[in-house]
């Protein structure tokens, strides 16, 4: 299985694992952003990093929840982090 991850730089500097996300409002669910199976690890990548891009493009403008191992972060709309596939 690949290593990969998806990382979020906050506004205050501090970086972040997420491994899931869901828009604030309408009780969305959450969308699982972890690595699948199958695949060469490129394409694994492209494809979490597409899921991801898609996601956001749908809820701009609305509040994130951003869940990780340890924590769990709300994001408001002017503030969503910048989001690293690696």
């Amino acid at each position: 299985m690949t290593q990969l991850r998806v990382t979020a730089l906050m506004e205050d500097g501090q970086t972040v694992q997420v491994t899931a996300i869901t828009a604030f409002q309408h009780q969305d669910p959450w969308t699982t952003l972890e690595p699948g199976q199958g695949g060469s690890e490129d394409e694994i990548r492209k494809g979490l990093a597409e899921k991801l891009r898609a996601y956001l493009e749908e809820h701009v403008g609305r509040a994130l929840v951003l869940r990780g191992p340890d924590s769990v972060i709300v994001c408001p709309p002017g503030q969503i982090p910048y989001f690293r596939v690696r």
